[in-house]
């Protein structure tokens, strides 16, 4: 049975909201815990530019960004924000994690969940793209 181009493009785009939903509620819930906590020493290993409260705030300010590109592609609004976002979320995972000598692993079990988010976030950098082709209904 073949599965038409229609559905594969269907489930990418499905696929996409998912992941950066995903993503980005756990970045707005992380700060949002951090600001509520009143954590002042926070650092993300794969986040390196801040720590601390700039930290706190920049998770949930980059939530907020990542929630409001997947409303805005769900509603034909502006889909090519979730296109950006979902390259830089690609982009950061990749040269931060991987390519970064200041993350280090803590097994191959920490690697392989770092491997499989980064090709989770590549197949929804095709689905965003799948979603900024899909013509209007």
């Amino acid at each position: 049975m073949l599965i038409s181009m229609r559905a594969i493009s269907w489930f990418l785009r499905v696929f996409c909201y998912l992941f950066q939903t995903a993503l980005s509620a756990s970045l707005l819930v992380l700060g949002g815990l951090a600001v509520l906590a009143g954590a002042t020493s926070m650092k993300l290993q794969s986040i390196p530019w801040w720590q601390g409260t700039a930290l706190n705030y920049w998770l949930m300010g980059l939530g907020l960004l990542g929630l409001l590109s997947v409303f805005l592609a769900m509603t034909g609004k502006f889909r090519a924000l979730l296109a950006l976002w979902s390259i830089c979320v690609l982009g950061l995972l990749i040269r931060d994690v991987f390519l970064s000598q200041s993350v280090t692993f803590s097994g191959r079990d920490d690697f392989h969940n770092w491997l499989m988010l980064t090709a989770g976030a590549a197949v929804a950098t095709i689905g965003s793209f799948a979603a900024l082709m899909r013509r209007p209904a």
